[in-house]
């Protein structure tokens, strides 16, 4: 068994640790009396495992061992996410000793106690923020890990409203919020398949794997069923001038219901905010529009003055800014048209 697991919800269970076949390092938690090398003629639907992905800071013994006894979690719960760290020697045939769980509780109650119906201060969205940042230690995630933390993210975009606050603390957390989607993205395992789309309430996140090599079309759009009025493209024969033609790269889009995680005071909003990025390349800008999107304005409301603006990090702790980097090129057809070069946050104000 693994050691000082005794203060979790796993208390009365058999815990299980090994190496799986590919290479990351696995628990498994299996339920009362199911021993760790066989299973329980009296398994029921209902006493189900759940496999939990680790990760080592650094090499250890664990790294060193082949292949233990991989018992395959048939009807996983869900996925938990710890730490691992080697404290003692391993006894292979009875796996005692084997590791100790760091950080255990916090990841748990990310996972595991996310009411849909949660009230939260400042101060508790100011942890369940930090238990997010501490998921982005991992280098990847499964399609199934990444809907369950999707889902707790839309949840927590969906009560941000609930907190009226315009101070410096509210806004460096829902900057920390857009920042941790960023870098989640690129870590999302979609396997063969070149592109995947995951919808909540809150907020639309398609992702397109791509080489530029293999491109030929000058402008290129993801499709999304859920906002109708919002068309986005982007330019790929400028972006081949600012990348490697012959790596692949991962294009993300995100299009947001509502600007939960954009506060700002006194602005008129138009549309849906919007994000248009590639994986893990922090700023690209090139001479010529890089994106162009188009937001449907309603004919009563086309008379204000409206501008297409971007989503800064740095400004003001997270600020819309409307300069030449987006500029508003008129109306088609009642869809206001924006023009940027470069890729991030967008909204027309």
């Amino acid at each position: 068994m693994c050691d000082d697991y005794s203060h979790t919800s796993y208390a009365n269970s058999s815990i299980l640790c090994y190496i799986g076949s590919n290479g990351p390092k696995k628990i498994t938690v299996w339920n009362e009396n199911e021993p760790n090398n066989f299973r329980s003629p009296d398994y029921r639907g209902e006493e189900q495992c759940v496999e939990i992905i680790v990760h080592t800071g650094e090499r250890s013994v664990l790294e060193k061992i082949d292949k233990l006894n991989d018992i395959p979690c048939p009807k996983p719960t869900f996925d938990v996410i710890c730490q691992v760290e080697d404290t003692k020697s391993i006894n292979i045939t009875r796996f005692e000793s084997f590791a100790k769980i760091n950080d255990f509780t916090n990841i748990e109650d990310l996972l595991t106690n996310f009411e849909n119906t949660i009230s939260l201060t400042l101060e508790t969205l100011v942890t369940k923020t930090q238990a997010f940042e501490d998921l982005l230690n991992r280098d990847s995630f499964t399609t199934t890990q990444t809907t369950n933390i999707l889902n707790m993210f839309d949840q927590l975009v969906n009560v941000t409203r609930q907190i009226k606050v315009e101070d410096s603390l509210y806004k460096s957390v829902t900057n920390k919020l857009l920042q941790f989607l960023d870098s989640f993205s690129a870590k999302i395992q979609i396997g063969s398949n070149r592109s995947i789309s995951f919808e909540y309430e809150n907020m639309n996140l398609s992702i397109f794997d791509i080489n530029f090599q293999n491109e030929s079309n000058e402008w290129c759009n993801i499709n999304t069923n859920k906002y109708m009025n919002t068309i986005i493209e982007i330019n790929i024969q400028a972006l081949k001038k600012q990348v490697i033609q012959s790596k692949n790269y991962r294009i993300v889009e995100t299009i947001f219901s509502n600007f939960n995680l954009f506060p700002q005071i006194n602005i008129t909003n138009f549309g849906v905010p919007l994000s248009y990025q590639i994986a893990n390349f922090t700023t690209i800008k090139a001479d010529n529009d890089l994106i162009r999107f188009q937001i449907q304005v309603s004919e009563s409301l086309q008379s204000y003055n409206i501008a297409c603006a971007y989503w800064s990090f740095d400004k003001n702790n997270g600020s819309w800014v409307a300069d030449r980097g987006c500029r508003f090129a008129g109306y088609v057809n009642n869809y206001a048209q924006c023009y940027c070069n470069h890729l991030t946050h967008f909204a027309v104000l």
